[in-house]
């Protein structure tokens, strides 16, 4: 990323773009290439309908320029929709080419992994996998009007007693309470 940004920054200088542009002895791809780690796992290529989209927003745009992006976004699908075979094909290959070389890069990738790193992977993989599942879990919950937790003692007393505790602020009302209640006997804290 930091190489990429630096070509991007070496570009937008006038002198840069001029030693770039003449010199043929250096690539900036290769100058700048990113080198195989663990840690920056190749990137999956776009499918055919969003190299569609990546090539139609802008027009889309120029020919709408106050239509919110979510109705630019609705025409494009429409028109998707609505291209000829022939012209997806173009598409689609391009995007069956993205895909193979996605594929080779993977296969690179996972092969220089060591075990330790492929454990970690899997191990991160997992994680991910079971927060999603609790997040799901908890908004269908949600949805479905889980009920809440029984409120404590504690708390029913600390509703009860708040308004009439002896305090300027919040914090210390809430600390002749908090006192209040450690007098309390056992019994009385039942009740």
């Amino acid at each position: 990323m930091a190489a990429a940004l630096l070509g991007r920054v070496l570009v937008a200088l006038p002198s840069a773009r001029y030693f770039l542009r003449c010199s043929t002895t250096y690539s900036v791809e290769k100058w700048f290439s990113k080198q195989m780690s663990s840690d920056n796992p190749p990137k999956r290529p776009l499918t055919a309908y969003f190299r569609f989209v990546k090539d139609q927003q802008p027009i889309f745009r120029k020919q709408n320029p106050d239509v919110s992006i979510l109705e630019i976004t609705k025409k494009i699908a429409y028109a998707w929709k609505e291209l000829p075979v022939s012209e997806k094909q173009t598409y689609e290959a391009a995007a069956k080419v993205d895909r193979q070389a996605y594929k080779e890069e993977l296969a690179k990738y996972k092969a220089q992994l060591s075990p330790a790193q492929i454990v970690a992977l899997k191990e991160e993989r997992r994680q991910k996998r079971a927060k999603r599942k609790a997040m799901r879990k908890k908004r269908e919950l949600t949805v479905l009007g889980k009920p809440k937790r029984p409120r404590t003692s504690f708390n029913i007393f600390m509703a009860e007693h708040f308004q009439e505790a002896k305090g300027i602020s919040v914090q210390a009302k809430m600390k002749n309470l908090f006192e209040e209640w450690q007098d309390l006997s056992s019994s009385q804290k039942q009740l």
